[in-house]
């Protein structure tokens, strides 16, 4: 899951960068105004946490690593907790399946384990 969570990161970094439009009045300011794009991306809260880690702190390989995996692992933990919502509230209407138990069951039992 932490990998998907990193691809995706990354997907979205790559995209952030191809849209980048750099007009001549910007040139001088690029790392700006790519802060501000990075600000609207629908991964926004995480570049800020990133962000914040990185330039809060001298950059070590080794930290900055576990930095990104903390911050994959509580994305991955409020994706968890969203499912879970999504399968109670099927269950409260009654219109949860079996795939849809199963999966609650799992989730339960993986979050136990942190």
């Amino acid at each position: 899951m932490q990998n998907d969570k990193a691809h995706d990161l990354m997907g979205d970094l790559i995209h952030q960068c191809d849209v980048l439009e750099l007009g001549e009045e910007n040139q001088n300011s690029s790392f700006a105004v790519f802060q501000d794009q990075l600000a609207t991306s629908p991964l926004a809260d995480l570049y800020q946490i990133l962000r914040q880690r990185i330039l809060g702190s001298e950059i070590e390989f080794i930290g900055a690593k576990e930095d990104l995996i903390g911050v994959l692992s509580k994305l991955e933990l409020a994706n968890l907790k969203a499912e879970m919502t999504e399968i109670t509230e099927k269950m409260t209407q009654g219109t949860a399946n079996p795939e849809d138990l199963e999966r609650y069951r799992q989730i339960s039992q993986r979050l136990s384990k942190r």
